[in-house]
């Protein structure tokens, strides 16, 4: 593909990366050009289309929404690296460019957060009640307080 731009998730390892001729840190903005895309897949600058996945292959602590542009290849990865589950589309390109990064740890607290006020919701439809302390003193509390 030619000319498209597709939106991912990625999550950059550390803010400083190596590229062929110096170090960079990766920020709002920063953008990384190459005329081979199978460089950007040897340098692991792909985009997934999911965060989860994306943190599981890659694991950093800058969440980053990143566009793929350019000559976009698209490739499939096993995320959990168990062929016996799903491949997803990952995508790389000419172009990478972080559109936003920020700090994993919050995001991450967050959204298993949501995930927890979920479960806990479907506990109490299904006739279940849990102990009142497991929302009052839980670290959801804190990071919802906070935002």
């Amino acid at each position: 593909m030619s000319g498209e731009r597709i939106d991912g998730w990625y999550f950059a390892p550390q803010r400083r990366v190596q590229l062929p001729d110096a170090y960079s840190f990766i920020g709002a903005g920063w953008t990384f050009r190459t005329d081979d895309p199978e460089e950007m897949r040897r340098r692991r600058f792909l985009a997934w289309p999911s965060p989860v996945f994306a943190f599981t292959h890659t694991g950093g602590m800058a969440a980053c929404r990143v566009t793929v542009s350019g000559l976009i290849h698209t490739t499939a990865m096993h995320p959990f690296y168990d062929r016996s589950l799903l491949s997803l589309p990952v995508w790389y390109g000419t172009t990478f460019t972080v559109q936003w990064l920020g700090q994993a740890t919050h995001l991450l607290q967050l959204f298993v957060c949501d995930l927890a006020e979920q479960v806990l919701a479907r506990e109490r439809a299904a006739g279940r009640e849990y102990d009142p302390h497991s929302t009052t003193s839980s670290p959801c509390a804190v990071s919802r307080s906070s935002t």
